[in-house]
């Protein structure tokens, strides 16, 4: 096997940093949206409606890391936003571009930090994911970040909407947070980097650049989206592949691919609609699964649901306690 590694626009690969998450088998994601936890039309927000400075407020970090750990958690994968313009930790450089008060899209609460200190306290590593192209889903802020018109009507979207303004806006508001956290993330899953949005592998280099400036031993991958492929290594800038799944189904030969760590990500709830229809235990056919990608050093990001509050749906907790005592003994 190959022992090269560098960050050169050229290459990059076999990354001893991935040394950990190999160990780890397999980490948690949660989703801490606007859409799910601040609408009375999704359980997730708990019947509430409130500023989302005040949803942000109400996640109980310390409930939710120890959670993690009764889960065999080997790292958590947390949501900082997805597409819209509602973000759970503060960004000065942000709420600056959009002319907003801090606690109008970006919180003045630092849920990350915070998760970061509960999560350190049970020895669980935190990893952040953010996207490539913003919050596509609201076209006046992103014509504030673009400095140009941007589309409302997603069929109208062409690769020059996200031009060389938002790139440096994007990327600089990355770096603001990497140099706040610094060692306090191991990692970076960076979904929205698909072809459309036009991305080069310099401009990918240089993402990657700025979101470990401030912990350059931090590991990362750009997600081309849930192409229903086998994990495969999308970009140069890769340290890992981002390996969107719809389900748990995909095995590694080996630990590498294309010089990058074998990781995929699933969704609990695919699995569940499958073991319903074929009359399988959900929480054995995960155990086996995660036992068979560690057996050949892959790793495995299982995605569950999170409430407002921070608490993870309980069918899912009870899944993932018999999981950890299947895969961790």
């Amino acid at each position: 096997m190959p022992t090269f590694f560098g960050t050169s626009t050229e290459l990059s690969g076999f990354n001893p940093n991935c040394d950990w998450f190999a160990k780890a088998k397999y980490g948690i994601s949660t989703s801490y949206q606007y859409f799910n936890v601040n609408n009375t039309e999704r359980i997730y927000s708990q019947g509430k409606y409130t500023d989302w400075d005040t949803c942000v407020k109400e996640f109980d970090v310390e409930r939710y890391a120890k959670t993690l750990a009764d889960m065999g958690a080997g790292y958590a994968l947390f949501v900082l936003y997805s597409c819209e313009e509602y973000i759970c930790v503060p960004s000065h450089l942000y709420d600056s571009l959009l002319g907003a008060k801090p606690g109008a899209f970006s919180a003045t609460r630092d849920l990350a930090m915070e998760l970061a200190d509960a999560l350190e306290k049970y020895n669980i590593p935190l990893m952040l994911y953010i996207t490539a192209d913003g919050p596509w889903k609201n076209a006046e802020v992103m014509t504030k970040l673009c400095d140009a018109p941007f589309p409302a009507n997603p069929s109208e979207f062409k690769p020059h909407h996200w031009n060389a303004t938002f790139k440096k806006n994007w990327f600089a508001i990355a770096r603001e947070w990497s140099l706040r956290y610094g060692k306090r993330v191991a990692g970076w899953w960076v979904d929205g980097a698909d072809p459309c949005k036009a991305y080069t592998d310099a401009e990918l280099m240089l993402f990657r650049e700025n979101l470990l400036a401030g912990n350059p031993d931090a590991i990362m991958c750009f997600n081309p989206g849930n192409d229903r492929l086998p994990p495969w290594r999308y970009s140069i800038a890769d340290d890992f592949t981002a390996g969107e799944s719809g389900d748990f189904d995909d095995y590694p030969e080996g630990r590498w691919v294309d010089g990058v760590q074998w990781h995929e990500i699933s969704y609990v709830e695919a699995l569940e609609k499958r073991c319903e229809r074929d009359g399988t235990d959900p929480a054995t056919e995960l155990g086996n699964y995660l036992n068979a990608v560690a057996a050949k050093q892959g790793v495995v990001t299982v995605d569950l649901r999170v409430f407002r509050d921070g608490s993870v749906l309980p069918q899912h907790v009870d899944i993932m306690k018999k999981v950890k005592a299947a895969v961790r003994g």
